[in-house]
């Protein structure tokens, strides 16, 4: 049986199992997209996005499967968002928040 709603607030609330105040990477609280780093470089990740996920999503999805079918991002380039920066320590700053 499919669902079909017309927004999300008709779902209604979500039991939640785990705590949601640490859903982010602790480096620099943003996304880490792209392939794994140290041997596994065919898995690949789209997390961290510290409950943003729904809303940058479709922009994601459309990153993930460039990278995937074509081997690089091609509408915009996330590849400053991988894990390499993690293994690194090297954070990503976000500019846009005041």
């Amino acid at each position: 049986m499919a669902y079909y709603f017309e927004t999300w607030a008709e779902i209604g609330p979500l039991p939640l199992t785990k705590d949601l105040s640490d859903d982010q990477n602790r480096l620099d609280g943003n996304a880490i997209i792209g392939p794994w780093t140290g041997g596994l470089e065919n898995f690949h990740v789209a997390c961290g996005f510290s409950g943003h996920g729904l809303m940058h999503a479709p922009a994601v999805g459309l990153a993930v499967s460039e990278l995937l079918l074509d081997g690089r991002f091609s509408t915009i380039d996330l590849s400053r968002l991988g894990y390499r920066r993690v293994v690194d320590g090297t954070p990503l700053p976000e500019q846009g928040i005041i």
